[in-house]
């Protein structure tokens, strides 16, 4: 059984539009990319629209939205 990422990921933040880049930052650490299933959970969990997060993530040329090529 495949423990769940999203505890790692979401563990001492509290949830807020401040922790957007954070939570970002350690979900692409975790997947290697930022899947767009993630991007529509870290707009539930913050409770903020998914149009946000992916401007937000697209501001930063840090995050990728395909897996690395090998």
């Amino acid at each position: 059984m495949h423990s769940d990422p999203w505890r790692s990921i979401t563990r001492d933040l509290a949830g807020e539009r401040a922790d957007l880049v954070p939570v970002l930052q350690r979900t692409q650490s975790a997947f290697g990319y930022i899947p767009p299933d993630a991007l529509r959970r870290i707009a539930r969990w913050l409770k903020v629209s998914e149009s946000d997060v992916f401007g937000v993530a697209t501001f930063f040329n840090m995050f990728r939205f395909q897996p690395k090529g090998k």
